[in-house]
């Protein structure tokens, strides 16, 4: 059997199955694009990290939970969450600082996925992610990047107050202008993903919030792979639906555009496990 039409078989028995108490529903719009090169050099999409969902996200974490959970069901048992850093980050006594170290990742992808096309993010081919450039000078052991850390542990009471209200806006402004702290926040993150090993970095970007879902307007979920290694990119894509299309609970419909999107980029690129 073909994969593409094994790939469509599957879908439909999830759609069935997931979304049986809908009435009728329309496929989201997607827009795909894969790089090519980027699969050619490693076929196999393993070794999966998928970072928390950025964008219109809600406090309490629920769009993000149910976005990673389908990503991580639909990629497999090659696929982690960022919570599986944790033994790494406690082995560091670093357990409680691993929420902020994540931030400029975050934000990094945040601002990449909400004004970038698909088609201009694949043009771009490589990027140079928060941590990265520290690659070649990383120390093995952490307790540089912690002092340096400690000895600011009154702006990094503020982020986390920030971070606990989800206020992005207060969080960049803390931020931004301490180059030493978000240097070490991206460091200690790059460092403890250098001991986990990822092939990928997959991120998400929902544009559409539950309100703004209920009141009848459109949501868009992006995504993209980066290899961790290269800072190559795999592929970028889009779907968006409209509660006219599919007229259904807000994280229903995160859970639809979810499964589209990786069914499609899967299907584009013939991924292989």
């Amino acid at each position: 059997m073909k994969l593409k039409s094994l790939f469509k078989k599957i879908f439909l028995l999830l759609s069935v199955s997931s979304f049986s108490t809908c009435v009728s529903w329309q496929e989201p719009e997607s827009d795909i694009v894969i790089r090519k090169i980027e699969v050619e050099r490693k076929p196999k999409f393993e070794r999966i990290l998928i970072l928390p969902l950025t964008g219109t996200v809600d406090a309490e974490g629920l769009a993000s939970g149910t976005i990673q959970s389908e990503a991580q069901r639909l990629f497999g048992k090659g696929a982690s969450l960022v919570s599986e850093l944790e033994p790494i980050y406690r082995a560091a006594n670093a357990a409680e600082l691993m929420p902020l170290a994540l931030q400029p990742q975050m934000l990094w992808f945040e601002d990449l996925l909400a004004k970038t096309s698909n088609q201009n993010l694949v043009s771009g081919a490589i990027y140079r992610f928060p941590g990265m450039e520290f690659g070649l000078k990383l120390e093995k052991d952490p307790a540089s990047i912690l002092k340096i850390l400690a000895a600011n542990s009154r702006q990094l009471e503020s982020l986390s107050n920030a971070l606990q209200k989800n206020d992005k806006v207060l969080f960049q402004e803390i931020l931004n202008p301490q180059m030493e702290i978000k240097a070490s926040l991206s460091k200690l993150q790059y460092w403890a993903e250098v001991q986990f090993q990822p092939n990928w970095l997959v991120a998400f970007y929902i544009d559409g919030s539950k309100d703004s879902w209920d009141k009848g307007r459109s949501a868009t979920l992006k995504i993209i792979a980066l290899n961790f290694e290269s800072g190559g990119i795999r592929f970028a894509g889009s779907s968006t639906l409209s509660p006219i299309a599919m007229p259904v609970q807000y994280t229903t419909m995160l859970t639809a555009l979810t499964n589209t999107l990786i069914r499609k980029v899967m299907e584009s690129s013939a991924l292989s496990r």
